[in-house]
C-alpha cells in the first residue's frame, strides 16, 4: 500500500509534469504565446519542487515558526495572488491595445467617410468659393479682351498658314460666334 507521503509525492509530480507538458504542447501548436508558456512553466515548477522535496513545507514552517497549515495557506494565497496579478497585467495590456486599435479604426472609417461622402460646405466656405470664382471670372474676361485685341491685330497681318478644308461639324461656326461676342464687349 502506498503511504501518504508517497501518494502526495506522486500527485504533485503528476500535476507539475502535466502543467509543463500542456504548456509545451500549446506552444508547439501555436495556441499559446512564448511569454504565457514561461508563465505556465513557472506555475508547474513549485509542484515539481514539492514532489522532489516533500518536507519543504515543514522545513520552512519550522524556520519561520509558523504552523504548517498556516504556512501552506499563506503560500497558496501568495501563489494565487501573484498569478492573478500577472494574468491581469497581460489582460490590461491587451485591453489597451484593443482600445487603441478600435480608436484608430474609428478614425480611419471617419476619414474614409469624409473622403467619399464630403460634408456640404458651410456658408462661410460657400461665400469664399463664390469670391474666388468671381475673381477667376474677372481674370478670364480680362484675358478674353486681351486675346480679342491680339486676334484683331493678327487679322491685319498676312497669314502664313494655308487654308484648310471647311469644318463640317459646325465647331468653327460656334467658335467664330463666340469670338464675335468677345469683340463686341
Amino acid at each position: 500500500m502506498i503511504g501518504p507521503i508517497e501518494f502526495r509525492t506522486i500527485l504533485l509530480a503528476v500535476f507539475g509534469l502535466l502543467v509543463l507538458v500542456l504548456a509545451i504542447r500549446s506552444l508547439r501548436a501555436m495556441r499559446l504565446n512564448e511569454r504565457h508558456t514561461l508563465l505556465f512553466l513557472f506555475i508547474g515548477l513549485p509542484f515539481l519542487g514539492l514532489a522532489v522535496w516533500p518536507d519543504a513545507v515543514v522545513f520552512f514552517a519550522d524556520r519561520l515558526r509558523i504552523e504548517k497549515a498556516t504556512f501552506m495557506t499563506f503560500c497558496l494565497a501568495a501563489f494565487t495572488i501573484l498569478m492573478l496579478l500577472k494574468l491581469l497585467s497581460v489582460i490590461s495590456v491587451q485591453d489597451r491595445k484593443i482600445q487603441s486599435l478600435a480608436q484608430m479604426v474609428g478614425i480611419l472609417l471617419e476619414k474614409e467617410k469624409q473622403r467619399f461622402h464630403p460634408r456640404p460646405p458651410t456658408t462661410q466656405a460657400r461665400r469664399e468659393k463664390v469670391r474666388q470664382l468671381r475673381a477667376q471670372l474677372r481674370q478670364m474676361q480680362a484675358l478674353d479682351l486681351d486675346e480679342a485685341d491680339l486676334l484683331a491685330d493678327a487679322d491685319d497681318a498676312p497669314s502664313a498658314v494655308p487654308d484648310h478644308e471647311p469644318d463640317l461639324t459646325g465647331a468653327t461656326a460656334n467658335a467664330s460666334r463666340r469670338d464675335s461676342r468677345t469683340l463686341t464687349r
